[in-house]
């Protein structure tokens, strides 16, 4: 029985598939193969850090909220310290912008000093959401999701950079 908009959800496992009630429904997903066999093996505390790295990937994948994320400020300067690392390293690694404009150089010279506004436009934006709905209390494990899950997105699109930079230097030296 379900008692006004409080409800509790059962989840439990059966042949492969998990099934989640909330009383009034039933959904039945696919089981995940390999990352459950991973994961298993991580949830039991053996790597803080891969725990937390396959947090943000599910989080991207959408099978976790920024809710599952602790509410930890060393864990939140962690994250955004790594953030602004990998932006900088993306930004020594992209080609530089077509044309040979001086308003094409000048973006480049700005570009390691906005890197930092635009995180802090892009915390106070979260922080300011957030506030709206009266969610203020869940910033940091929100904002720790968001740049975390950013952070990741720009790690695997470096590969990608270096590829489209080493491109166009080919194109310029031939």
């Amino acid at each position: 029985a379900t008692n006004g908009a409080a409800w509790t959800a059962t989840i439990t496992r059966a042949r492969s598939f998990e099934v989640v009630t909330d009383g009034s429904s039933c959904k039945r997903s696919a089981p995940r193969m390999g990352h459950a066999l991973l994961s298993r093996s991580i949830d039991r505390g053996y790597s803080p850090v891969l725990r937390v790295a396959l947090a943000f990937v599910d989080i991207a994948l959408h099978r976790r909220g920024p809710d599952q994320i602790p509410a930890s400020g060393f864990l939140f300067t962690i994250v955004v310290s790594v953030y602004l690392l990998s932006a900088y390293l993306a930004l020594g690694v992209a080609p530089p912008p077509p044309g040979d404009s001086a308003a094409a150089a000048r973006a480049v010279a700005l570009a390691p000093f906005l890197i930092p506004i635009e995180s802090a436009v892009y915390g106070a934006f979260i922080w300011g959401l957030l506030k709206s709905f009266q969610h203020d209390r869940r910033f940091l494990q929100t904002a720790t999701a968001l740049f975390g899950t950013d952070t990741l997105f720009t790690l695997m699109s470096l590969p990608l950079l270096a590829w489209v930079s080493a491109l166009d230097a080919a194109g310029q030296a031939g």
